[in-house]
């Protein structure tokens, strides 16, 4: 064992391997990797930081058992009906899109940075889910409209793909 890798040329025969010999020691050894303590360090820094959130979480909805997408940052915004002008409201976070224990609805956690009010949409199938530009837009059953922007684009889709399963 050196620096975390182990090579094992017990069963190796050089002699019967033809063509590359090293080929076989290097898949060997690339089999018996352990993972580095750093990188070993950063999953339980994942693992901490999720079972964190899921107790925050739980505090806004009881009923979440998991987080399937995690967005950094996010602003929500409400279309005025009469108007049908886009208004920022006082949301902006980390967002979430969740598993609850029972089905029927999606829940989608927007934990404010702002303020003590966090955004918490239960979305249902009933539920209009799209992409509009940089937007994620959702239209409830009862015709609220509530606008979502993401910091990182490409979180964009990924989160819609998250809802829609």
């Amino acid at each position: 064992m050196h620096n975390g890798f182990s090579c094992n040329l017990e069963h190796v025969h050089l002699s019967r391997l033809g063509g590359d010999h090293f080929t076989a020691i290097r898949a060997n050894m690339k089999n018996s990797r352990k993972p580095s303590p750093l990188r070993q360090e950063k999953d339980n820094q994942k693992d901490s930081l999720k079972e964190v959130n899921l107790r925050v979480l739980k505090r806004v909805d009881g009923d979440i058992v998991d987080t399937v997408f995690t967005s950094s940052h996010a602003v929500a915004y409400s279309c005025d009906g009469e108007t049908a002008q886009w208004k920022k409201k006082d949301v902006e976070g980390s967002l979430f899109v969740c598993r609850r224990s029972s089905a029927g609805t999606v829940p989608v956690v927007i934990l404010n940075r702002l303020n003590a009010t966090n955004l918490l949409l239960s979305v249902t199938s009933e539920w209009i889910v799209e992409k509009n530009g940089d937007f994620l837009l959702t239209r409830s059953a009862s015709g609220d409209i509530v606008g979502i922007w993401f910091y990182e684009k490409e979180e964009l889709a990924k989160c819609i793909t998250h809802i829609s399963q």
